[in-house]
């Protein structure tokens, strides 16, 4: 963990994709935002998600994780002129629901 001198903000910095899975992902889900940041972290979770399971590595998974960060990085907010539309729960469905490239052994 560092600390930026000039803003006092704490950065956390992880490398494993597995260690944000099994322990931040589910952190998060249990904190109550009261902004909309609590909206980005589900998406931030769902492609997280996709990115464990190895759908992130297909053309639509990559797609659908460039659509989120488009969204959650500047297209919700009232002071953008381009406003994105969030991913419907259709194409996120239909992303989870194809098959994998590679066979997951847990």
């Amino acid at each position: 963990m560092t600390l930026n001198k000039r803003t006092s903000v704490s950065v956390l910095s992880i490398r494993y994709i597995d260690a944000l899975y099994d322990y931040l992902m589910f952190f998060l889900f249990d904190m109550p935002f009261q902004t909309p940041k609590g909206e980005d972290s589900y998406y931030w979770c769902l492609v997280l998600h996709m990115h464990k399971l190895g759908y992130f590595y297909l053309s639509e998974g990559r797609s659908l994780t460039a659509n989120i960060a488009n969204y959650i990085n500047k297209g919700q907010y009232s002071n953008n002129p381009d406003k994105s539309i969030a991913p419907s729960i259709e194409t996120i469905n239909n992303v989870l629901s194809l098959t994998l490239p590679v066979t997951l052994r847990f």
